[in-house]
């Protein structure tokens, strides 16, 4: 089983599906953020936000129950798309500009990482449009 990416939104948008299959974002996770440095945006890695109730499962799973009380406390913490956008829009011109050349050398499905950031970028648009934050989350 692999890890994914997935977007969750603050709030429902009435008549639309956020999903993002998010599978090989995960792959090659390292690779877009060492990207998202040169490029001069905020690597992809930073919108990821684990909820804390899964925090907490976790860390009671790790023998951490003082923490894990902790972790119930901790604010759940959402973007606004209007900014965090130009990450993915500069990380689709990139890859689009790059496939096939030596800087995507470690990125093994281009066009699946490509279509991943496409659909995080669509999904961006529309929750900007609709007023609504978000965060990335992570499926194991």
């Amino acid at each position: 089983m692999s890890a994914a990416y997935f977007v969750e939104l603050e709030q429902d948008i009435e008549g639309f599906d956020p999903f993002v299959n998010g599978k090989s974002l995960a792959l090659v996770e390292g690779i877009l953020s060492a990207q998202c440095e040169d490029l001069g945006v905020v690597p992809m890695i930073n919108f990821v936000v684990v909820p804390a109730d899964q925090l907490a499962d976790f860390l009671v799973g790790e023998g951490l129950e003082d923490l894990a009380e902790q972790a119930g406390q901790v604010a759940t913490h959402w973007f606004d798309p209007a900014q965090d956008r130009a990450t993915f829009s500069a990380l689709v011109s990139w890859l689009r500009r790059e496939k096939g050349t030596p800087a995507t050398a470690g990125i093994e499905a281009p066009e699946d990482v490509l279509r991943d950031l496409e659909e995080i970028e669509a999904v961006l648009q529309r929750a900007e449009k609709a007023g609504v934050r978000w965060r990335l989350a992570v499926d194991y």
